[in-house]
């Protein structure tokens, strides 16, 4: 939350910690409160208060069950919040990522007509589906047709009931933040209206000195975990499918614990499934790899580890789809592909292959610079005045 000497609630986009750190060095104006889930905690529902660096961190328990992710209210959270806007009293709220919390908390905000912006970094406001990809591993991109989107709904009417009250809440915001023209253009398909986009920043990372495979093959690597929305499964079959004989592929796998890996076949390629690395040694895991590996197969709303890949001087294969790839250099710095099916990425796997060396090697300098986190807060300081000086 930040208040403007003023207040305002921030879950910012990058890392909270990252962003109020800059919010407080840049803008003392400011006052900064966050309110955010506490993610393994029990009993559900317990509200605790620390800091971080000065700044008032309140933590809420949520429940873990079935859907709670999709789940888009919950009153059991109204109580607690409206404690923590007693106690912080802010002037302008800043929602992001809020699915555990659920928004119930933005229908608080309102009855209080507190002045609020929402982050639009997912489909949940207007999908089912988080990340657009259907139970059978399909893209569905939304309508201003309701009734249409949610007909094969395995949650029926609460599916359309859902999707209206959320709507309500987006029409109500003082300005709906897209991280991306693309994820904009998703949004304003759905019917969606306000929206301005605040393109994230990201940190400087210095090029990291690649520690190189003892086998001398290419180093392949897939971050963002074994979901299909992540191209999991296209990257599975191309290499399933194709003998290539300089590749090996580390791919994170969310079901791993910490320290965990298993070593496999795909095809003839050598594959590493290894546990997430924490945020603060995500430097150790570029690394130890030449190309990222990106082929989302929905319309990411940015593109933060290509970013981070690139600055670490990685090669990077993203998917046209989206904004994953936006700062990817078609044949420069890395390639673009169609992830419709495997045909793209098997050609370019298929050229990484042919010539090793040249992958093993950093690619070309980018030719246009990446975004920081303190143009992102410029901005959103910027806004936030506005906002609060028009309530």
């Amino acid at each position: 939350m930040f208040s403007t000497r003023h207040r305002a609630t921030a879950v910012p986009p990058v890392s909270w910690k990252t962003m109020s750190g800059f919010f407080a060095e840049q803008y003392p104006d400011l006052e900064i409160g966050i309110f955010c889930s506490e993610e393994g905690a029990t009993p559900a529902g317990q509200l605790r208060m620390g800091s971080e660096n000065g700044i008032p961190v309140y933590r809420l328990s949520t429940p873990q069950e079935v859907d709670m992710d999709w789940r888009p209210f919950n009153e059991t959270h109204a109580e607690p919040f409206e404690r923590v806007l007693d106690h912080f009293q802010p002037d302008i709220i800043h929602f992001h990522c809020i699915q555990r919390l659920t928004a119930t908390i933005v229908e608080v905000a309102l009855a209080r007509k507190i002045p609020y912006v929402i982050t639009l970094h997912d489909a949940w406001w207007i999908s089912d589906s988080q990340f657009l990809i259907d139970d059978d591993g399909l893209l569905q991109l939304p309508s201003p047709d309701v009734l249409a989107d949610c007909a094969r709904s395995r949650h029926g009417v609460a599916s359309i009931v859902r999707r209206h009250r959320l709507m309500s809440l987006l029409r109500h915001s003082s300005a709906n933040l897209s991280v991306s023209t693309s994820f904009a253009r998703v949004y304003a398909s759905a019917g969606v209206t306000g929206i301005k986009v605040v393109e994230n920043g990201v940190p400087e990372i210095q090029r990291c000195v690649r520690s190189g495979r003892s086998d001398g093959r290419v180093a392949l690597g897939l971050v963002g975990g074994r979901s299909p929305h992540k191209g999991a499964s296209l990257i599975e079959a191309g290499l399933r499918h194709v003998s290539y004989k300089n590749l090996h592929l580390t791919m994170i796998d969310g079901t791993l614990e910490v320290g965990q890996s298993i070593d496999t076949i795909w095809g003839t390629t050598p594959v590493t499934l290894s546990a997430p690395y924490p945020q603060a040694k995500v430097t150790e895991l570029y690394r130890q790899l030449d190309v990222l590996l990106a082929p989302s197969t929905w319309p990411e709303s940015f593109g933060l580890v290509t970013r981070e890949a690139l600055e670490s001087g990685l090669w990077v294969v993203a998917s046209r789809l989206g904004a994953i790839g936006e700062e990817v250099e078609d044949g420069h710095n890395g390639y673009l592909i169609d992830v419709n099916n495997t045909k793209d990425l098997k050609r370019i796997l298929k050229i990484i292959d042919d010539d090793p060396e040249k992958y093993k090697g950093y690619p070309p300098s980018r030719r246009k610079p990446i975004r920081r986190v303190n143009e992102q807060v410029a901005e959103l300081h910027h806004l936030y005045r506005e906002i609060v000086a028009g309530a």
